[in-house]
């Protein structure tokens, strides 16, 4: 058998062949996928404009926070605040106790430890001296 190796972009059939993968080497070794919901979103609008999301997904029993961006505008008027608490509202409803998020040095850390985010670890080295963040929070 000959095999070759191309590099090549991540296609949805490729995205899904290794998502499967996971999950059937998942089922075999703990019994659970870990990872049976897709990823949700929470979306703050202005009328019919979008000014901000957060995306969150449950993983191994814990709440995800994805992503979380919204409008520079939009600022300092607590919506990043009641997206992070309807997300957190949605991992308690789904059974989760923990949430966890990472995040760059000069993103948003401080934010995160207002609403009760810890850092457990975070890696440096990263360009332009950039440090890479990862936090949780006990939800209960």
């Amino acid at each position: 058998m000959s095999q070759t190796i191309r590099q090549q972009p991540v296609t949805e059939d490729l995205k899904q062949l290794i998502q499967d993968g996971f999950k059937r080497h998942a089922l075999e070794k703990t019994g659970m996928d870990g990872m049976m919901e897709e990823a949700v979103s929470f979306v703050a609008y202005d009328g019919k404009k979008v000014v901000g999301v957060l995306v969150a997904a449950l993983f191994w029993g814990q709440l995800r926070i994805k992503n979380l961006i919204f409008e520079e505008a939009y600022r300092e008027r607590g919506i990043a605040s009641e997206l992070m608490a309807r997300a957190h509202a949605y991992g308690l409803e789904n059974g989760t106790t923990v949430s966890f998020l990472e995040t760059m040095d000069f993103q948003a850390p401080g934010f995160y430890e207002k609403l009760g985010y810890k850092t457990e670890f975070a890696r440096t080295g990263y360009a332009a001296n950039a440090s890479f963040i990862f936090m949780r929070k006990d939800l209960k």
